[in-house]
This record gives structure tokens, sequence and C-alpha cells, in this order.
């Protein structure tokens, strides 16, 4: 095998690690303010409201779309009222599970409703975000591809 092919070929494979790297980290960044929020959203204190809206909406993102779970619910704070629309701390999911979603806060219903202590209009119906699971186990797909699939192609490429 010649000089130059086995350079090319640890430049690329050198590429794809750095590559898995950063997507490691950006995961891992994801993961990390993700969990700082829940632990936070863990102390809230909760009050009892309403859902005023129940349903999901299609976003289209260019390349394809999914559906979203959109529950809009009232509250009251030290007799304030507010609004809110956040279900869980993190990022938004969508997917094959929005309708479910919805379906759990029906219109009409109460619903325990945490809220920032400091800033009351801040508020979740739910403590944890559920798109956690995934992002781990794509972390974990991306890691084990970068410890058994570089070394593997660096390997062949000898």
């Amino acid at each position: 095998m010649n000089t130059g092919t086995v350079f090319e070929g640890l430049m690329l494979i050198g590429g794809l690690g750095i590559i898995f790297i950063v997507l490691n980290a950006v995961f891992l960044g994801i993961l990390y303010f993700s969990q700082r929020k829940m632990n936070a959203v863990a102390k809230w204190p909760y009050v009892m409201g309403t859902v005023k809206t129940s349903t999901t909406e299609y976003r289209d993102s260019g390349e394809g779309g999914a559906y979203y779970p959109v529950v809009h619910y009232s509250y009251q704070v030290g007799g304030q009222p507010f609004e809110g629309y956040r279900i869980a701390p993190g990022g938004e999911v969508g997917g094959v599970g929005a309708g479910k979603v919805a379906a759990r806060y029906p219109v009409g219903s109460h619903v325990k409703v945490f809220y920032n202590p400091q800033k009351p209009a801040e508020a979740f119906l739910e403590k944890k975000a559920r798109g956690q699971v995934l992002m781990w186990v794509i972390l974990v797909i991306v890691d084990f591809s970068l410890c058994v699939f570089a070394p593997l192609m660096w390997w062949l490429d000898k």
C-alpha cells in the first residue's frame, strides 16, 4: 500500500473522529443543560391549573415535518393569572407520540402546573423531559461508532 493512500485513509478516519467528538460534545451539552433544568423544576412548587386547549399541530421543517403536542393551560399564582404552553423542560419533542401527549391533557381537566417561584410565568406540566432518553441513545450510538468503527476502519485500511 502506498504512503499517499495510508495518509488519505488516516485523514478520513481522523476527520470522522473529529466529527464524532463534536457531536458527542453537543449532545453532552444538551443533556447537561436539560438535566440542570429538570433538577430545578423538580424543586418548584405547583398549583392546579386548567387545560384550555389540547391538540397537535404539524410543523414542516423543509425536509419533512412532524406533529407536536400543543397544550394551552391557565393557572394562578398569588391571585395573579398566568397562561402557559410548555409541557416539559428541554426541547419540544414531536413525532408519533404527539397525539398521546396531547391526550393526557383533555380540555377542561385540572392539572398540576409546576412554576418557577422567581418567575411564575415560567411553568411546565411535567418535571421531566421525555426526549432525554432519545438523546442518551443517540449519544451511545455516537460513542460506540467513535470507539469501534473508527479503529476498525483504520485497521482494515492497513
